[in-house]
């Protein structure tokens, strides 16, 4: 097994789910094409609203990721149940500044809907900010945003240690409703 897709951790959730963290690998391209689709055609409150993201696209995301994961740029981390995804957690390192920016890492974190609200979203975004904090070299501060109706993520997110830093006023069209999108980060 490769350092790619060593498991992380193992835990059980709060209704007794044998949960397990690893990192992606290339071979995960069709589960996590599964996966996002099934999320967006829920229309939550991720960035896809419906989109149906090809097994291409897909494809060249998971690699792109793994590549990342392998320069120090990123840490993406699966969870799963039984074999199948559940989860996905990542922090990005933020390149758009170049320079600039290179100590700021962007958080992301996806749970599918049958699993949400038993425990794994909290471990798993904590597992993945102590990964990043190994893994990404200089990271000092992890930032993300938020839609301001999904008051589960922001109490998740304010456990973990996350602090709002700013609202960008209806920055976000969800369910056909303009809502504002909340910024918070964390210091690590």
């Amino acid at each position: 097994m490769t350092d790619n897709i060593k498991e992380i951790k193992q835990f059980t959730s709060k209704s007794g789910k044998n949960i397990k963290f690893r990192y992606i690998s290339p071979d995960d391209a069709d589960m996590l094409h599964e996966f996002i689709n099934t999320i967006s055609k829920e229309d939550t409150f991720i960035r896809f609203s419906g989109e149906s993201i090809s097994i291409n696209e897909e494809t060249e995301y998971v690699q792109d990721q793994v590549n990342k994961n392998n320069k120090g740029d990123a840490v993406n981390i699966l969870a799963t149940h039984n074999g199948r995804v559940i989860g996905y957690c990542g922090i990005d390192r933020n390149t758009i500044n170049k320079k600039r920016s290179l100590h700021v890492g962007e958080f992301g974190l996806s749970i599918t809907k049958e699993f949400r609200d038993d425990g794994i979203g909290h471990v798993l975004s904590q597992t993945t900010i102590d990964e990043a904090k190994i893994n990404i070299p200089g990271l000092k501060i992890i930032q993300l945003t938020v839609f301001e109706p999904n008051a589960y993520a922001q109490h998740l997110y304010r456990k973990l240690g996350f602090v709002e830093y700013g609202r960008f006023p209806k920055g976000i069209l969800y369910r056909d409703e303009y809502v504002d999108e909340i910024g918070m980060y964390l210091v690590v």
